[in-house]
C-alpha cells in the first residue's frame, strides 16, 4: 500500500524476493531517501539493513520500535510504525520532509578516528 498509494497497490518492481549482494544492497541504499526496514514479529535487535541505514545517515523507515530507546534514535530521521496501526499521511510527511544534513552524534562518537582520539 506505501509503495503503491496512488494505484491501492503494491508496486511489485520495488519488492525483490530473491537475495542481492552486499555491492548490489550499498548502491542501492545509497541512492535512496529512505529505507523500510519490516522485521520479523520475533525481533528484538536491530537488523543489519537498519544499522547500515542508520550509519550512512539515510531515513529510516521500520516495524521495529525498540529503536526508540536506542541512544541513536532520531525522530528525524527514523520513523517507527505498527503493521496494523499505518498512519500513511505521517509516513508520507517523514519520507517528504529532508534529511537533516548533520550526522548521528551517537553515530559519530563511535567511529575509530574519534575512539581513536578518546584512548
Amino acid at each position: 500500500y506505501i509503495l503503491g498509494r496512488n494505484k491501492k497497490e503494491i508496486i511489485r518492481d520495488y519488492i525483490l524476493n530473491t537475495g542481492i549482494d552486499k555491492i548490489e544492497f550499498d548502491k542501492i541504499t545509497a541512492a535512496s531517501k529512505c529505507v523500510l526496514d519490516m522485521v520479523k514479529l520475533t525481533q528484538k535487535g536491530f537488523t543489519n539493513r537498519s544499522m547500515q541505514t542508520i550509519g550512512n545517515g539515510i531515513k529510516l523507515i521500520s516495524t521495529n520500535n525498540n529503536l526508540k530507546k536506542a541512544p541513536f534514535f532520531d525522530s528525524e530521521m527514523i520513523y517507527t510504525f505498527e503493521p496494523e496501526n499505518i498512519n500513511i499521511e505521517e509516513i508520507i510527511a517523514f519520507i517528504e520532509k529532508p534529511a537533516n544534513s548533520k550526522r548521528y552524534k551517537y553515530i559519530e562518537e563511535l567511529e575509530l578516528a574519534n575512539w581513536i582520539k578518546r584512548l
